[in-house]
């Protein structure tokens, strides 16, 4: 089976501004890598529709996996979704089991007394509005639910901006993207007694020569005798211990040819 390429696009004027951190996409891109996704590509735009329907159709173009992070709430500029339906060319619609889920969120929110009145508002109300085709995700730590949407043999996962709320949504739905992936992705680090990455260059040559399927990099932190040279071995594979097992042989080949 082919890796999986994944596009992850994030969503919000406090991003570009460096007022937040985008730690969304940091997060999804470690997370997904390590069960075997291959991350093409990551984008910041703004809290503008354009933008977003251009970003979405780029990352179409580009991944069969897209995520989005961001603007899904129900605020005026909360537009995410409705900037999504145009990027696949549907209509943004009211889901029963959406509103469902938005319900029982605002219900438990006002039995512990966090809310003043369970009234579905209008902006209440928007955080069900969901292209058309798409599946809701229930949302147990915020209340706007995540958002599936499969798109001409591709997928498009819309989450909250929120960290907390990206990443247990994320978690609900990696069961399901994992049977979209490929080979997981396995790296061993180590140190190395080399102060000159100079010196270090042959030796690695030579081992992923006799291990073309791994990758080792080298880090170095400054140069003389007594510096350590941190170094990443890399593979994807189907087995993660057998991996680890072959990455840990290579480097201790690499060790030996610089002894």
């Amino acid at each position: 089976m082919s890796t999986l390429k994944v596009y992850i696009v994030a969503v919000g004027d406090e991003l570009l501004s460096g007022r937040v951190l985008d730690y969304n996409t940091h997060w999804i891109a470690k997370r997904l890598s390590g069960v075997g996704f291959n991350i093409v590509g990551a984008s910041i735009v703004p809290d503008d529709k354009e933008e977003i329907v251009e970003a979405v159709r780029r990352a179409l173009s580009k991944a069969d996996l897209t995520i989005i992070t961001g603007g899904l709430g129900p605020t005026p500029g909360d537009i995410t979704l409705e900037a999504l339906a145009e990027a696949l060319n549907r209509n943004l619609s009211l889901n029963d089991d959406a509103l469902e889920m938005v319900k029982d969120r605002y219900r438990e929110l006002y039995e512990v007394g966090h809310i003043k009145t369970l009234e579905m508002t209008p902006e209440r109300e928007k955080m069900a509005r969901i292209p058309e085709g798409g599946t809701p995700i229930f949302n147990a730590v915020g209340i706007a639910p995540g958002v599936m949407v499969e798109h001409q043999g591709k997928v498009v996962l819309a989450l909250p901006g929120v960290p907390s709320e990206m990443m247990y949504l994320l978690e609900k739905a990696l069961p399901s993207l994992e049977r979209m992936s490929g080979p997981v992705f396995v790296s061993v680090e180590d140190t190395v007694d080399v102060g000159d990455e100079s010196v270090i260059a042959r030796a690695l040559r030579e081992v992923m020569a006799e291990f073309p399927e791994v990758s080792i990099k080298s880090y170095p932190s400054g140069f003389g005798g007594k510096v350590k040279m941190r170094i990443i071995a890399s593979m994807k594979a189907e087995d993660r211990e057998g991996a680890g097992k072959h990455l840990r042989e290579a480097i201790r080949k690499l060790k030996e040819k610089l002894v």
